[in-house]
């Protein structure tokens, strides 16, 4: 996940590359990390587009999908949900 976070990737993907049943997956993963497999993957993105963010003057529909993000309308609202801004409020506070 931390390698390819960027990349469409979900529990499909985890289970080709660790062959187990779904459910032991999900098992796991939660008993290990304390959350699920998608919560896990888009902290990553949250995480790096806050750095992107705030390092950069990228568009922000660009940070949206080196980040693999859908779309920018999509970060926008997983920023807004987690973060309680939207990814343009999140740079501008950074800057001021």
């Amino acid at each position: 996940i931390l390698k390819n976070f960027s990349q469409p990737i979900g529990m499909d993907e985890l289970l080709r590359a660790n062959p187990m049943s779904r459910r032991s997956m999900e098992r796991r993963f939660r008993r290990v990390f304390g959350c699920t497999v998608a919560e896990s993957i888009r902290q990553q993105r949250i995480n790096r587009a806050r750095l992107l963010l705030a390092s950069t003057d990228e568009p922000i529909t660009l940070i949206s999908e080196k980040c693999g993000f859908s779309s920018y309308n999509y970060m926008s609202r997983v920023f807004n949900e987690v973060l309680g801004m939207s990814p343009r409020e999140f740079r501008n506070r950074g800057r001021a």
